[in-house]
C-alpha cells in the first residue's frame, strides 16, 4: 500500500488504491481469491435514547451509618486540609510579590 502511494505519489490513499493493491496481491497468489470486506456504515452521532444503553439499578445495601459518619470525617479532614493549604499558598505568593523568602530562624538551645 505505501509503495503503491510512493510509488504513484499520491497525497491520500484512497478506497480505488486499496482496492487496486488487494487485486495485485490476490493476482499474485496461486488458488486465492479476492476477499472484499464489507463496509458498515458509521453511526449518527448524536442523543438517540434507543442507542444508549439502558442504566443499570443500584445494587448493594444503602450506607451504613457507620460509614456516612466516616465519609463526614473524610470530608472535614479534606476543608482542614483546604484551608491549610491555601494558607501556605498565599503566604508564598506574598513571599513572592514581596521579593524576600520566608524568614528562618535556626534555635539552638
Amino acid at each position: 500500500m505505501l509503495l503503491l502511494g510512493a510509488l504513484e505519489q499520491l497525497a491520500t490513499i484512497d478506497a480505488e488504491a486499496v482496492r487496486s493493491v488487494s487485486a495485485d496481491i490476490a493476482g499474485d497468489l496461486p488458488g486465492s481469491r479476492l476477499i472484499t470486506p464489507r463496509i458498515r456504515p458509521r453511526p449518527k452521532a448524536g442523543n438517540d435514547p434507543e442507542a444508549a444503553p439502558p442504566l443499570a439499578e443500584p445494587q448493594g445495601d444503602p450506607p451504613s451509618d457507620a460509614m456516612e459518619r466516616r465519609i463526614a470525617v473524610l470530608e472535614a479532614r479534606i476543608a482542614e486540609q483546604d484551608v491549610a493549604l491555601r494558607r501556605v499558598l498565599t503566604l508564598l505568593v506574598d513571599w513572592a510579590e514581596a521579593g524576600t523568602g520566608p524568614a528562618f530562624f535556626a534555635t539552638k538551645g
